[in-house]
């Protein structure tokens, strides 16, 4: 293991809160829940050591498979109507 990975670990986890703190500040109002975190770790190419975390509360990705997707012929048919 390299010597570097609780830096760069320490740094990630700073960046991390700093970017809560930055969107809680825009937001004013709303309150960031554990779906939020959630969310932000499984879509950040830069928190993947954070990936295997279980977060409470957290949920699950939303992953809808594609056999259950209608085609396009038929939303765009039903568009057209």
């Amino acid at each position: 293991m390299n010597k570097s990975v609780p830096y760069v670990k320490r740094v990630s986890t700073g960046f991390l809160c700093n970017q809560f703190l930055l969107v809680r500040r825009k937001l004013r109002s709303a309150p960031i829940i554990p779906r939020h975190l959630q969310l932000a770790i499984r879509n950040d190419e830069f928190l993947t050591f954070l990936r295997g975390v279980a977060i409470a509360q957290g949920g699950v990705l939303p992953n809808i498979s594609s056999s259950l997707l209608p085609k396009k012929c038929e939303v765009e048919a039903a568009k057209r109507d």
